[in-house]
């Protein structure tokens, strides 16, 4: 039989629509609450609170909004929000929904590697696309490029001919 919870800790100051709970014994993903702050109001309720592992969670039934350099000055450092993770990772995940992220520019950057899988298909739409890169490595067997049937192809005479003869590109003839 599982050890039933203790609520001998457990204390709560209520303050109408806003409680701060302190020793709920109840277990979640993260173990035992340490202190929860919960508000309730007319488009639903909201939770900050720390678990005994050290997980800090955030939960409201609307919209999590976070603002940065609300003044409508640019900060110190140029940053109006920062998300630092000293040891692990960072996980966006959408379950249901689509990540969407908007701004004037974009910078990925990355000391080893950058992937991008898709299920079905990336599509990119840009008036110019550059790409700087010492090697470029395209999968032959996957690749089918933009060729239709009717396309220019090298025809069987002359110096193209012989240059790309037995290669992937004289194929494109057959």
């Amino acid at each position: 039989m599982a050890k039933q919870p203790s609520w001998q800790k457990r204390q709560v100051d209520s303050f109408g629509n806003f409680k701060i709970e302190y020793g709920n014994p109840l277990n979640h993903l993260g173990g035992p609450a340490v202190f929860s702050l919960i508000g309730n109001g007319a488009g639903g309720t909201g939770k900050l609170g720390l678990r005994e592992s050290g997980q800090f969670d955030i939960t409201v039934d609307q919209t999590v909004k976070i603002t940065g350099a609300a003044n409508n000055q640019r900060p110190d450092g140029g940053n109006g929000v920062e998300i630092v993770s000293m040891e692990g990772g960072i996980f966006l995940n959408c379950q249901k929904g689509t990540l969407k992220i908007n701004a004037a520019n974009i910078e990925i950057n990355s000391n080893s590697n950058i992937t991008f899988k898709a299920s079905s298909k990336i599509t990119h739409d840009a008036d110019h696309v550059h790409f700087f890169v010492k090697d470029l490595d395209v999968d032959p067997g996957r690749f089918l490029g933009n060729r239709k049937r009717g396309d220019i192809v090298v025809r069987e005479a002359g110096f193209l001919h012989k240059c790309y003869k037995n290669t992937e590109v004289g194929e494109f003839g057959n």
